[in-house]
């Protein structure tokens, strides 16, 4: 879930944001793979009809749910390039739908993970 760098507030979720965070840090230190895909909440909506957004640290207030098809398949493209050590935020914006997710795997990166 995104919003794990806030100030837990009892009136979002209590304790359970402090605690996935505890999680992404555990999975992070664990010495294995990992691509921690945070959205800013989930739609049954059909996938591939909206742009997608990624972003860290909290910085995409104001996005709209995101299909939990698209989150699907930005996982299984993760999966399948091997996409380890990613951690962003993704929501689903205005505009024209997304439709080349390696691209977007690689902008969800840090500047320092980029490569040219």
């Amino acid at each position: 879930a995104m919003d794990t760098t806030l100030d837990p507030q009892p009136i979002w979720s209590g304790k359970a944001l402090f605690y996935k965070l505890q999680a992404e840090a555990f999975l992070q230190s664990a010495g294995v793979g990992f691509s921690i895909v945070k959205p800013c909440g989930l739609t049954d909506s059909p996938g591939g009809v909206q742009k997608i957004q990624v972003g860290h640290d909290d910085t995409l207030m104001g996005g709209k749910a995101i299909s939990r098809t698209d989150i699907a398949s930005v996982v299984v493209t993760a999966v399948k390039a091997r996409a380890g050590g990613l951690r962003f935020d993704i929501c689903a914006s205005d505009g024209a739908p997304t439709t080349d997710l390696p691209a977007l795997l690689k902008s969800a990166r840090w500047p320092w993970q980029r490569k040219n």
